[in-house]
């Protein structure tokens, strides 16, 4: 049986509906305006299939919380073998872990400067992979990516990918996310978890990746404790006052650019900072308070 890894995606509101392969490191967006076009096949958005008899991405059973790697995914392997070496020559001097997606792996390039204000000084380790589901983070943490690692507080954000390549169920993704939370809890008992709200997508409230994401946030919210797992959504930075997402801070709709990883860093770091003990920085002279946002 052939295994077909393929998500549908539209590109703009006039381009065609097109499939996305994990070979590339691709963003996938707008899936109401996929599925639009899809709807106008009968044949496809009737049967389930593409039309020659292969299953269409949503067309699958419980994946969230099986481990699966993306192996065959050049630079994700390359990446994964980076990660290991780094992790080796870290020897578990590590205080703050970043574990994601591409959200978080562009804290390497969008964020990079932000980075290198709020995290670097504090012994910040990177485990964010583009186009990573639930299932891929729980591969990579059960095979070495953690290493001796013990953080004083584990950032978590993920499951945007699950909901966005595969429309996949909000009980699913929640499923997934609370593998991952477990997994983590697991390596690091003592650690601290900062698990985020999925930041919201799509340019209006009433997208369907927006609704699907929100119901995954209502769900996974309750993973929180109050004292080893908080939960903290700082999605209302990205959003106009009519909830439309700004496109100058996520011109895909999806990821943030250079002044959403500062949002991100400065509506975080109240709260990191407690996590950790720290005094919490300041806002750089120019750069707006959240609660000023």
């Amino acid at each position: 049986m052939e295994t077909y890894r393929w998500a549908l995606i539209g590109f703009s509101r006039s381009a065609p509906f097109s499939f996305w392969s994990e070979q590339s490191e691709g963003w996938e967006i707008g899936f109401d305006r996929a599925r639009a076009a899809l709807s106008m096949n009968p044949v496809l958005a009737n049967s389930g299939t593409r039309g020659n008899g292969r299953p269409l991405p949503n067309a699958h059973a419980m994946t969230s919380t099986q481990p699966e790697p993306r192996i065959d995914v050049d630079w994700w392997k390359d990446r994964h073998e980076e990660k290991l070496a780094e992790v080796k020559a870290a020897s578990g001097d590590c205080r703050v872990l970043f574990v994601g997606d591409s959200i978080t792996h562009s804290w390497e390039d969008y964020g990079a400067e932000v980075w290198q204000r709020y995290y670097a000084p504090r012994g910040a380790f990177n485990l964010g992979f583009s186009g990573d589901r639930t299932q891929h983070l729980l591969w990579r943490l059960q095979n070495g990516e953690l290493g001796a690692l013990q953080p004083e507080v584990i950032v978590l954000l993920i499951g945007t990918n699950n909901t966005g390549h595969v429309f996949q169920e909000a009980e699913e993704t929640a499923a997934g996310v609370e593998a991952v939370v477990e997994q983590l809890r697991q390596h690091a008992p003592a650690a601290k978890l900062l698990l985020l709200a999925i930041f919201p997508r799509g340019g209006t409230v009433d997208d369907p990746l927006r609704v699907r994401n929100a119901e995954v946030n209502e769900r996974i919210q309750s993973l929180a404790d109050g004292e080893r797992v908080r939960f903290l959504d700082v999605g209302d930075g990205f959003l106009h006052g009519d909830g439309s997402l700004r496109d100058e801070i996520m011109p895909d709709l999806l990821h943030p650019r250079e002044e959403g990883y500062r949002l991100w860093a400065a509506a975080m770091e109240p709260t990191l900072a407690e996590m950790l003990g720290d005094e919490p920085l300041a806002p750089m002279e120019g750069e707006l308070k959240f609660s000023e946002i």
